[in-house]
C-alpha cells in the first residue's frame, strides 16, 4: 500500500475500535453524577433515536454538551461564547437536509451523527496532512510514523467526539503546511493575488478556537524569512525600501484577512450580550435547570458584565475566569495534583526534548529565519532536524502557558491538536509503523515501550473514563 492508504487505514481503523470502546464501555460501567454543563436535550422521539443514543451517547460528555448545544440552540447563554462557533455550524446545514432525508430522526440525533461523521473525516485528513508536514521536515520514514502515531494519540476520544479538536487540528497542520508552501512559490515566482487561497485555513482557525490566532504566526514567519532572504541580494537603498514597503503591505493585508472571523465572531458577541433588546429563545432554553445563572441575549442592563466596557470587548478571557477561574496560578491546589499528573507525560516530552534540542543546536534559535534548512534535512543530530526550532518554540510556549495559566488537564488535547511536535519527538522511539508488532513480539526497547504505554494506555483509559462522565476533559 502507497503511504497515504497506510495512513488512512491506521486512521480509519483506529476511530473504529475507539468507538467500540466507547459503545461497551459506556454500555456496562455506570456514568459518574458529574457537575457539569448539560444542554437541554430532547426527549427522545422513537426507538431510532434511542439507537443513536445508545450506540454513540458515550460522546456526549463534558465540553461536547457546549458544541451540541450551540449546534442546536446557537449562542444563547454568554458562557457558550468560550467556544468559537465554525465546528458547531458547520453541522447545521447538513443537519437540516438530513432532517427531510431522515424525518425518523431527531435533531439531537442528527446532530450528533453529523458532528462525529465530521471529525472522524477531518482526523483522516490530519493524518495526511501531519504526514506532508512531517515529509518536508523530516524524512518519509520518520513522518510516516509519526502519523501513524497521530491515529492513537493520548487525546484521541476528543478527535471523535463532539469536540473542535479534529477540525482545528487539520485546520492547524495545512496551515503550517501552507505556510511552508506558499515561502517557496514566493520565492520562485513572487506573489501572485490566488495565492490568497494559502490562507484560508489560517483564517478558518481563527473562528474553530481561541488559539487559532497563534496560526497567523506560520504566515508571518515565512514572509520574514522571505523577506530577510529578498533584502540579502538588494544593495540600493532606494530598493531595500521599496522591498520593505512591499513586505509590510502584503503582511498587512494577508494578517488582517486572516483576523477578519476571529474579529466577526468577537463583534458578534458584544452585539448579541453587551445591548438591550427583546430575544426569543424557545422553552428548552428558557427551562434550563441553571437558567438563573446565565446570562441570556439582550440582558445586558441586568448584568453589566465587565468585559463589555473594555476599548477591545473579547469575551474570551472574561468567561474562562468568571465561569471557570481559569487564570495564572489559578488551578495550584493540592486537590488538582492528580490532573497534573495525567498532563505530566506529555509536558515532560515537549519541554524535555525542547531542552534537548537547543543543546544539539545552540545557534538554531538566531538562525530561526533561514528557510532553506528546509532543503537540508541530512544537517542533523541523532533526533533532531535544524528547521524543527519555529515548531518547538511554538509547542514550548503553549505547553508554558498551559502548565501555568489553564485547567492542566486541558493540556494533552491542546497540544496533541496544536502541534506537530509530539509526534515528531515520538516518532524517533518507534522502529516500525505497526505499534503493535514489536510490542507482541516483546522486542521494544524502553523508550518504544514508554511511548506506546502512553499513547495506547491514553488511548484506552482516556475513552473510557471520558464516556462515563469520569474526569478525562
Amino acid at each position: 500500500m502507497s503511504e497515504r492508504e497506510v495512513i488512512l487505514k491506521a486512521a480509519l481503523t483506529s476511530r473504529f475500535f475507539l468507538i467500540t470502546i466507547q459503545y461497551v464501555s459506556n454500555l456496562l460501567i455506570p456514568d459518574h453524577e458529574a457537575d457539569a454543563y448539560t444542554y437541554p436535550k430532547n426527549e427522545d422521539n422513537g426507538i431510532f433515536d434511542k439507537l443513536v443514543t445508545h450506540l454513540l451517547g458515550g460522546f456526549v460528555r463534558w465540553d461536547a454538551h457546549h458544541f451540541m448545544h450551540i449546534a442546536i440552540f446557537g449562542y444563547t447563554y454568554e458562557h457558550t461564547l468560550a467556544f468559537f462557533p465554525l465546528f458547531p455550524y458547520s453541522a447545521k446545514p447538513v443537519v437540516a437536509i438530513l432532517s427531510y432525508l431522515l424525518p425518523f430522526l431527531s435533531t439531537d440525533s442528527l446532530t450528533l451523527i453529523t458532528l462525529i461523521t465530521v471529525n472522524i473525516f477531518c482526523f483522516a485528513q490530519s493524518a495526511l496532512c501531519l504526514y506532508q508536514l512531517s515529509a518536508l521536515i523530516m524524512n518519509k520514514d520518520l513522518a510516516l510514523k509519526a502519523a501513524i502515531l497521530f491515529c492513537c494519540n493520548p487525546a484521541s476520544v476528543f478527535f471523535t467526539a463532539p469536540y473542535s479538536e479534529s477540525l482545528f487540528c487539520y485546520l492547524t497542520f495545512k496551515s503550517m503546511l501552507n505556510s511552508v508552501l506558499l515561502y517557496k512559490k514566493y520565492k520562485n515566482q513572487g506573489y501572485l493575488l490566488s495565492d490568497v487561497a494559502y490562507i484560508i485555513p489560517i483564517c478558518l482557525s481563527t473562528c474553530t478556537r481561541s488559539n487559532g490566532v497563534l496560526n497567523i504566526g506560520f504566515l508571518a514567519y515565512a514572509l520574514i524569512c522571505l523577506f530577510l532572504e529578498k533584502i540579502k541580494l538588494e544593495k540600493q537603498i532606494c530598493n531595500l525600501l521599496l522591498c520593505l514597503a512591499k513586505f509590510i503591505t502584503l503582511a498587512a493585508v494577508l494578517v488582517l484577512i486572516c483576523l477578519v472571523p476571529f474579529i466577526c465572531f468577537q463583534f458578534y458577541g458584544y452585539q448579541t450580550f453587551c445591548k438591550n433588546f427583546k430575544s426569543y429563545q424557545v422553552p428548552l432554553v428558557l427551562g434550563h435547570k441553571n437558567i438563573d445563572n446565565f446570562v441570556l441575549p439582550g440582558t445586558f442592563s441586568q448584568h453589566n458584565q465587565s468585559w463589555c466596557y473594555k476599548k477591545m470587548p473579547l469575551a474570551y478571557s472574561y468567561i474562562q475566569s468568571h465561569y471557570w477561574k481559569v487564570g495564572f496560578l489559578q488551578y495550584y491546589e493540592l486537590k488538582q495534583i492528580p490532573n497534573f499528573l495525567l498532563a505530566s507525560p506529555i509536558i515532560l516530552i515537549i519541554l524535555g526534548h525542547s531542552l534537548h534540542f537547543l543543546k544539539e543546536f545552540p545557534k538554531s534559535i538566531s538562525k530561526l529565519f533561514n528557510f532553506d534548512l528546509i532543503s537540508v534535512k541530512s544537517v542533523r543530530t541523532k533526533k533532531f532536524f535544524p528547521v524543527m526550532a519555529v515548531f518547538i518554540v511554538h509547542a514550548s510556549v503553549l505547553t508554558l502557558f498551559c502548565v501555568f495559566n489553564i485547567h492542566v488537564q486541558v493540556t494533552t488535547r491542546m497540544l496533541c491538536s496544536a502541534s506537530p511536535v509530539i509526534y515528531w519527538f515520538c516518532s524517533y522511539y518507534v522502529t516500525d509503523v505497526n505499534l503493535f508488532k514489536n510490542l507482541i513480539a516483546r522486542k521494544c526497547n524502553w523508550g518504544e515501550l514508554l511511548v506506546l504505554s502512553y499513547f495506547l494506555g491514553y488511548y484506552f483509559v482516556g475513552t473510557v473514563m471520558f464516556c462515563n462522565f469520569l474526569p478525562w476533559t
